[in-house]
């Protein structure tokens, strides 16, 4: 009866998690069984290639943006695949950033669904452990366990704990800020050549960028990617699993216990080992948060 009982169980679970795909609307490919691949994403967001910023704002008028964002409080759906070159030709700043921020806006938006996505399916799987003596479960939760670096050494119930803490996203005015600050509002050498927003590194010499100032004896690069998109993903897992930032992630948990909106000023203070200005950087990151343009954004975090 027990068994049964495990059984009917388990089908009830898998109703949930179909039940959720569809009343979130989720892409059940994304899912099942349980990947967490996000190509298809990608596909569907149909980024553009778009060659100048009279084409960038040709594009942002078509779509009627500002007035989406402004007066709807909708982040429309415009993705571009890059940065157009002549963006460093811009001379007024604020025209500038008002191209990069328009720019970002839906990539983020859409990398943070993603990850919210994963989150309930993976909340929703890993609270009924039945589910674990399924082969294709046991298979999807090796492989997010590797994914995200979850140390074997922990039982069952630290390593669940320790995902749901890793698999998170970020305040968006959060995420816009580092991305400008790292690139200088999409003018960088390596955000115009690689897709490189936030300037990660790679050891390997078969790809990326090399800096153009790189100390005499350093061997790394600057990662570059195919996409803008590809680039939000890759800074997301580095946030979400680099030892550098667990403080940032336990802040981030406590949040969450505590059923808080995140929290961007708070957690700015933990990205000080992102640069070597450590607090001066914190300090530079607040800055731009408490900016009239960041602070119109907080709606959407």
């Amino acid at each position: 009866m027990v068994k049964n009982n495990s059984h009917y169980f388990a089908a009830f679970c898998l109703i949930v998690i179909v039940f959720l795909l569809w009343f979130l609307n989720l892409d059940k490919n994304q899912f099942f069984p349980y990947k967490f691949s996000a190509s298809s994403q990608e596909r569907s967001n149909q980024a553009v290639d778009i060659k100048t910023t009279k084409e960038l704002i040709s594009l942002f008028n078509k779509s009627k943006f500002d007035q989406s964002l402004m007066e709807k409080n909708i982040i429309p759906n415009v993705f571009v695949k890059s940065i157009p070159a002549d963006i460093k030709s811009i001379n007024n700043i604020q025209d500038k950033k008002n191209i990069f921020i328009r720019l970002m806006l839906p990539i983020i938006k859409a990398e943070q669904k993603l990850l919210r996505q994963q989150r309930i399916i993976a909340k929703l799987i890993l609270e009924n452990r039945q589910q674990l003596t399924q082969p294709n479960v046991i298979h999807w939760f090796d492989r997010v366990k590797t994914e995200y670096k979850i140390p074997s050494k922990l039982n069952y119930s630290e390593q669940k704990d320790e995902l749901l803490k890793r698999l998170d996203d970020l305040p968006l005015t959060l995420i816009l800020a580092q991305a400008a600050i790292e690139s200088a509002w999409g003018t960088s050498r390596f955000a115009l050549e690689g897709n490189s927003l936030f300037g990660q590194w790679s050891f390997d010499n078969s790809e990326g960028i090399i800096p153009a100032r790189r100390n005499a004896g350093k061997s790394h690069r600057i990662k570059a990617f195919p996409t803008l998109q590809a680039s939000i993903r890759s800074y997301l897992k580095n946030i979400n699993r680099n030892k550098a930032y667990k403080e940032l992630r336990e802040d981030r948990a406590v949040m969450r216990l505590q059923k808080e909106n995140l929290n961007a000023h708070k957690l700015a203070k933990r990205l000080h080992r992102y640069s070597q200005k450590g607090k001066q950087y914190v300090k530079i990151i607040q800055r731009l948060l408490k900016s009239t343009d960041f602070k119109n954004l907080e709606r959407f975090n």
